[in-house]
């Protein structure tokens, strides 16, 4: 389901399977792994659309939502909306509150629902870059992953990552 993450970054791919894992576990921090996430590919994005280097390697998913010069990239380019930007936004405020209260309620609904948005802009970022269509994000997909394959991609990514 989110293989087509390593295409754009392997690093960011095996963030994606600690996200998982963290919602599978029903741990909190799976906010706080989503806005590392988001911080990352944003990042990345900057870099490989927008051509610049300027943006802080220590800047925050907070400072890089409040770049003009990022959000026209991510509007312009990506046609990501407000919206969605809103989004981010709130995640960044749930996932700092963590952070700074060490205690944030898992909500599982809310929790695929920031799964679904990283899909979803990972996916836009993907097929701009690759020029190819995606399955849109589906909740039984997620939870058939679970159930089929994702304890096989982290036995199997760990498998390989012993083996170098």
């Amino acid at each position: 389901m989110f293989k087509f993450i390593i295409e754009i970054d392997k690093n960011l791919y095996n963030r994606t399977n600690d996200i998982l894992n963290a919602w599978e576990n029903r741990n909190s921090s799976v906010y706080v792994l989503i806005q590392s996430f988001f911080e990352s590919l944003i990042k990345n994005i900057i870099s490989n659309i927008g051509k610049k280097n300027y943006i802080e390697t220590k800047s925050s998913l907070g400072n890089l939502l409040n770049n003009k010069y990022v959000l026209s990239v991510l509007k312009h380019d990506l046609n990501i909306t407000p919206h969605i930007i809103n989004q981010i936004s709130e995640l960044n405020r749930k996932a700092n509150s963590y952070k700074h209260l060490s205690y944030i309620e898992f909500i599982e609904s809310s929790a695929i629902e920031y799964i679904e948005l990283l899909y979803f802009f990972s996916s836009t970022y993907y097929e701009y870059s690759f020029n190819t269509r995606l399955e849109t994000f589906n909740k039984q997909d997620l939870l058939d992953y679970f159930k089929n394959d994702f304890e096989k991609n982290v036995s199997t990514s760990v498998s390989s990552e012993e083996r170098k």
